[in-house]
């Protein structure tokens, strides 16, 4: 059987635009936290003073500015520490998380459940295994001809395994019964 390796990174160009926007979104909230002196009205139902808006203000920047350092983190590491989802005839190899160093060595014979989900038009392909859960981010491969093509093989080979697992159980007990193995 073929074995398919890919590249799994993020857009570098999506982590530069991301970071940009989160940078100046927290420049504008600094701004706003720093220049603060009239008070802050949500929906017409939370109403809040001068005081409690800087603060929202200054809470907001921070976590904006954290996005920022996220999505730069993101970019930085798929540039220099590049890594790899690879497939082999009984094994996958792929990253437990995007800041990962080691990868996850998967059985196919392990996996319990495999599910794709759409999250506002992202797929990811969700494996559930006896160690826990691996994600596969179609944003993070080259293409979505090479995610489809991944999922598709995926799902053959761990379908071969347990068909051949079963037989092969199915075998040794017809030999026990029969009493050639002992």
């Amino acid at each position: 059987m073929k074995i398919h390796n890919y590249p799994y990174r993020p857009k570098p160009l999506l982590m530069a635009f991301s970071a940009l926007l989160f940078g100046l979104a927290a420049y504008g909230l600094w701004e706003a936290a720093q220049t603060n002196d009239r008070g802050l009205v949500i929906n017409r139902v939370f109403r809040f003073s001068s005081g409690e808006a800087t603060i929202i203000y200054w809470c907001l920047a921070a976590l904006v500015a954290a996005l920022a350092g996220s999505a730069i983190a993101a970019l930085l590491r798929g540039q220099f520490f590049p890594q790899r989802v690879t497939l082999t005839e009984n094994e996958l190899v792929a990253p437990r998380s995007a800041f990962s160093k080691e990868p996850t060595l998967l059985r196919l014979f392990d996996i319990q459940h495999m599910s794709i989900w759409v999250l506002r038009k992202k797929r990811s392909l969700k494996i559930v295994h006896f160690q826990g859960e691996l994600a596969i981010h179609e944003s993070w491969l080259p293409s979505a001809a090479d995610f489809d093509e991944l999922c598709h093989e995926i799902e053959i080979r761990h379908s071969e395994i347990v068909i051949a697992t079963r037989q092969r159980m199915q075998a040794e007990a017809a030999r026990r019964e029969s009493g050639v193995l002992q």
